[in-house]
């Protein structure tokens, strides 16, 4: 159905996460059933896996807000607001999946490091395939936004299942922290996935801006 012009928003936005906020965290909950597994290596992946496909799905349920006219009372040129409602999408996403992330990581009953390793996962990885997909729908639409965010969902999770390959956990099945096998395995994936998304967003805000003005999206 279309929304009104008055639900296209940021609260009406802040408004459609809350819900997917609230049944992740009763879902969480659950988790304190599961008893741990002996390599908490596929149990990390297998969640941060979750936890992506959680951010992927709430940034298509986000997504339309994106097409309203924001902050339009600012006097700011259409492609810096079409940037700064991406950015603003972005955070809300990430945001959530963050505490998500929170509650299901203590459920999961992972070492204190771990749940710190996992947290900086999720956020890692979800912000960019949010601002990926966001990008390509506006530039090339849904198609296009999820064989993007899929795409980048998969690359960003198999550099943390690399690096676990390679150095796997302490002895307590804590983070195993290398810095010289981060720089090599992670960081440069990191690197690259911020500039794509970074200059997908550059782009799409310009791309759309000389048509963004009436359009209603589609929610």
């Amino acid at each position: 159905m279309r929304a009104n012009s008055e639900d296209q928003t940021l609260e009406a936005a802040v408004l459609r996460a809350f819900p997917w906020l609230v049944a992740a965290l009763v879902l969480s909950a659950a988790l304190l059933v599961l008893p741990p597994a002996g390599d908490r290596r596929w149990d990390l992946l297998v969640h941060l896996t979750a936890l992506v496909a959680f951010s992927f799905a709430l940034t298509f349920a986000l997504a339309s807000y994106g097409d309203a006219p924001w902050f339009d009372g600012r006097g700011w040129p259409v492609a810096r607001r079409r940037f700064v409602t991406a950015v603003t999408l972005i955070v809300i996403v990430t945001g959530v999946t963050g505490l998500v992330t929170l509650a299901s990581a203590a459920a999961m009953q992972y070492q204190p490091s771990l749940q710190f390793l996992q947290l900086l996962s999720a956020l890692d990885i979800a912000w960019v395939v949010a601002g990926t997909t966001l990008a390509l729908r506006s530039l090339w639409g849904n198609v296009a936004a999820g064989v993007g965010g899929t795409m980048m969902s998969i690359v960003c999770v198999s550099s943390i299942a690399l690096y676990l390959t390679e150095v796997g956990l302490a002895p307590d099945q804590g983070w195993q922290v290398d810095g010289a096998e981060m720089l090599r395995l992670v960081l440069p994936f990191d690197v690259a996935a911020a500039l794509i998304t970074i200059g997908l967003t550059v782009l799409a805000s310009r791309h759309t801006s000389g048509d963004v003005a009436g359009k209603t999206p589609v929610v």
